[in-house]
């Protein structure tokens, strides 16, 4: 019996230890899993890569804003391009758009007012007809096109003599424009009030004159003076190798008008005629004189 209580002590030992070292094992494996330096270095790379990628991000965020800002920007001088300089150089004109882009409005393309730089700049030179502006989408140069009309006559009244364009607007004073004498002059005898950036004919009797003066030309028929009478729509000429002037009726066909006149001139040569006063085109088809 005693042997036998033994044996079970034994066994019972046995089974304790089995037991002691079960639970201490479980144990050691919990603890490992805690502290476990490769757990440690996964997650440590797992917040590098997560601070790199909202780095990335960021800095992308602060390039696009950068870039756009820079976009937005307009630098001066602008290139200028002046389609005709004719009243002034391009130099005239570039100084000027120069200060408009240097005001704080213009220089940014938010703000940026076109359709007032444009009126600024015909305020200040009445002979221009349009001003482009183009803004590049990316850059901060801008392109700037200013047009400006040709020359048509030269107009003299009871406020001055000017320049008129083909548009029939009234440019700039003739007065220190060299290139001005070259042009036909027309005397304005209806008390009308010239002043530049007004319109003064409108574009038929322009194109009329213009007309005129070159089939005058082309026939060899010297031009003494051509004048806008009192009566609306109507124009005189009186050529230097007669006593009698022409009446034209500016709102008529000038082919056909201008036709009459170098027929029945040549034929009143002639035939010996000669008016004294006045020879009258301006019915088609019919010429009247006295």
């Amino acid at each position: 019996m005693l042997l036998n209580r033994r044996k079970n002590s034994k066994s019972n030992a046995g089974r304790q230890g089995t037991s002691a070292a079960g639970r201490f094992y479980r144990a050691g494996n919990s603890n490992s899993s805690r502290v476990s330096p490769f757990g440690n270095k996964q997650a440590a790379q797992s917040r590098s890569r997560r601070w790199l990628a909202r780095l990335t991000d960021i800095t992308i965020v602060i390039a696009v804003l950068a870039v756009a800002v820079y976009s937005l920007m307009v630098s001066s001088p602008p290139d200028i391009r002046v389609v005709n300089n004719f009243y002034n150089t391009k130099e005239v004109y570039s100084k000027a758009v120069i200060e408009q882009f240097d005001k704080i409005k213009n220089s940014n393309k938010i703000t940026f007012n076109e359709k007032e730089m444009e009126s600024q700049l015909r305020k200040q030179f009445p002979e221009i007809s349009k001003v482009i502006v183009d803004l590049p989408l990316v850059g901060q140069r801008p392109k700037v096109t200013i047009e400006i009309d040709e020359p048509a006559l030269r107009l003299a009244g009871g406020s001055g003599e000017y320049v008129i364009n083909k548009a029939g607007v009234v440019a700039a004073k003739s007065d220190g424009l060299a290139a001005a004498s070259s042009l036909v002059l027309v005397r304005d005898e209806s008390g009308f009030d010239l002043q530049a950036g007004s319109p003064a004919l409108d574009k038929q009797a322009v194109i009329f004159i213009e007309a005129l003066t070159a089939q005058l030309k082309k026939a060899k028929v010297p031009i003494e003076s051509l004048t806008f009478p009192p009566r609306a729509q109507e124009l005189n000429l009186k050529t230097a190798d007669q006593p009698y002037y022409v009446k034209f009726y500016l709102g008529g066909d000038a082919a056909s008008q201008i036709g009459q006149f170098l027929a029945a001139r040549q034929q009143l040569t002639s035939e010996g005629i000669q008016p004294h006063e006045y020879l009258d085109v301006r019915v088609a088809g019919k010429v009247f004189y006295k």
